[in-house]
């Protein structure tokens, strides 16, 4: 196949494989009939190209997003201040973050009666223990 017949494509490629094969910027404008302007850009095209690749794939894997993380500690049992603390979350946002694991989880009615009652739970425990101990009917 001659060289004449290659489309800009095909060149770049063959720009490529001889490049990386060690040739010459001289040696591949004679063999491919460029200037050594066009194949000076094909290179840094290419190289800039692998060295964006190369960053890539050699950084460390990427850490959940802080509320996966959160979520992941709350599912683990660990208190309110606790993953506050761990994640280095201001008490606002891990507020936020435990009421929408809450939501997920279908509790957010008990810890909205909670905040209601919070202060009648004493009372309210003891009046269940006198209906259990009792036997009252419902």
């Amino acid at each position: 196949m001659s060289q004449q017949f290659l489309n800009k494509y095909e060149k770049e490629k063959r720009v490529i494989e001889l490049h990386l094969a060690g040739k010459t910027i001289r040696e591949l404008a004679s063999e491919l009939r460029m200037s050594f302007t066009s194949i000076s850009k094909i290179i840094k095209a290419y190289e800039r190209k692998a060295k964006r690749e190369e960053s890539n794939q050699s950084t460390q894997p990427k850490k959940p997003p802080i509320s996966t993380q959160a979520f992941k500690l709350f599912k683990d049992g660990k208190k309110l201040t606790d993953v506050a603390i761990d994640l280095q979350l201001p008490a606002r946002k891990a507020l936020k973050l435990w009421s929408q694991f809450l939501r997920l989880e279908r509790m957010y009615e008990c810890y909205e009666f909670y905040q209601l009652f919070q202060s009648h739970i004493p009372q309210l425990l003891a009046i269940s223990t006198f209906i259990k101990m009792n036997k009252v009917n419902k």
